[in-house]
Parts: C-alpha cells; structure tokens; sequence
C-alpha cells in the first residue's frame, strides 16, 4: 500500500510540473506502475497518464529529435537539422519570462567561454505571443546564435507540448 501511495503521489503532482529531467522517471513509473490493476487511480487517471507518456516518449534520450523549421525576425528560414556542430542546444523561451532571462545570461556566458571548444551551436525558438516584444528584445540584445521566434500552436505538428519556458534540450 505504501508503494501505491508513493506512486499515486508522484503521478498527482509531477506532471503538473516543468518536468526538468524527470521525464525518464516518469515514463518508468507509468510503463511499470500504472495499468488496470492501478487501483489507487481511475480508469480516466489511468489513459491520462498513458497518454501523456506517448506524447513525452519520442523525446527521452536516445531518440532523434524532429526537424524544426521556424524564422527569425528577418524572415530567415532556420532548420535544426542543418545545425552541423556537434552538440546543439535547443532553447525554448519567451522573452518576457523572468527566470528564461537568467538563463539567456548564463547561456551567453557560456557561448562566448566555451561553444568554440565544445563545438556547441544554439538554437533558440522565441514563444513570446506578441512577435513584436520579441523582436524588439532581439534588436535591443542580439544574440550570436540562432533565434527565431514560433507559437505553441505551430510546435505541436512537431510533437511538443509546450506548456511553460524556459524549456531546454542537448542535443547530438
């Protein structure tokens, strides 16, 4: 009973979180904890969390992230997949979020310190919903990487569910 307890408690409360690593926790928890004999959950709770982990799954480690296509803010067309480097980090935000903010300045940093040596390229995709913020935000502090601005909307046809910032991948 208690290990259902723990279960039941994780489930409640994780996916209502930036998940921040705990993906691969999550997925392992539903595919081996919750099926019909779940008796700590409905059926309904049950197909919730079944498909929230198809929908996380394509992005677990080891898996090839799709080929996202967005503009920048000239009306360049920027693909992930032309980006050669060896690693590349792809950085959802918004430019009005505070916390992505401080990000940007610890990813600046780092760019500038060590994506020469690491062979690291960035590629961030701006979510702010008025494109106007973005682009004054990009013109008031360009960045020397890859920034284009997209919606939500138009990321689901790739498979993500975007529903805070700041969201990150390494990729390679």
């Amino acid at each position: 009973m208690y290990a259902d307890y723990i279960v039941a408690y994780y489930l409640d409360h994780s996916p209502k979180l930036p998940f921040s690593f705990n993906e691969i926790t999550y997925v392992h928890i539903v595919d081996k904890y919750v099926n019909n004999k779940s008796t700590y959950l409905l059926p309904t709770e049950i197909q919730y969390h079944k498909d929230n982990v198809n929908k996380l799954r394509p992005f677990l480690p080891g898996n090839i992230m799709p080929n996202i296509v967005t503009r920048d803010f000239n009306g360049q067309e920027h693909s992930l997949y032309k980006v050669k480097n060896k690693y590349t980090v792809l950085y959802f935000f918004s430019s009005t979020c505070e916390s992505c903010k401080k990000n940007l300045d610890v990813l600046e940093d780092f760019y500038k310190n060590k994506s020469k040596d690491m062979d690291v390229e960035v590629f961030c995709i701006d979510l702010e919903e008025d494109e106007a913020v973005c682009k004054a935000r990009q013109e008031a502090h360009p960045f020397p990487w890859i920034v284009t601005h997209s919606t939500t909307k138009a990321l689901e046809q790739y498979g993500f569910n975007l529903d805070h910032t700041p969201e990150i991948y390494i990729l390679d």
